[in-house]
């Protein structure tokens, strides 16, 4: 019972969050992992002594940013499959704003490899005015 409130309470809202990981300060990381780790704890009734190596082990879970970086590059292929025209157009803009100069922020697209699956065209058709898909980019109102 305690593991459902768990996997509904707070597992769910770290999945959300796992676009936005990347571009989370390091204090908000561990933070995140703090609450995670409390749950956890809570719920196998373990204290601060048990290892949180161990614990993570005991409830057959990873670390927040492996889980959050598989899901982050799950998603994003999967809006590449379906083509998304939104994910392709910014995939499309990235890539474009990539090679012409080093960005000073962190984007969505940051470590993940944005090249769609083979067979999957990239283009689009939508037509998202490139200063939102700019500001969607550089995500500066998450730093």
């Amino acid at each position: 019972m305690r593991k459902e409130i768990y996997h509904t309470l707070v597992r769910i809202i770290m999945e959300y969050a796992c676009f936005t990981f990347d571009l989370m300060p390091s204090s908000s990381k561990k933070r995140l992992e703090a609450v995670h780790n409390k749950a956890l704890r809570a719920i196998y009734k373990k204290d601060r002594l048990f290892g949180t190596k161990d614990l993570l082990e005991l409830a057959s879970e990873t670390n927040k940013e492996t889980r959050l970086t598989q899901l982050k590059k799950r998603n994003l292929d999967k809006a590449f499959k379906t083509k998304n025209p939104l994910i392709c157009q910014i995939s499309n803009e990235y890539k474009k704003f990539k090679g012409g100069r080093i960005l000073g922020v962190r984007t969505l697209f940051c470590n993940y490899d944005h090249t769609p699956p083979v067979g999957i065209a990239s283009d689009s058709r939508a037509t998202i005015p490139r200063h939102k898909i700019i500001k969607f980019l550089s995500l500066s109102h998450l730093n």
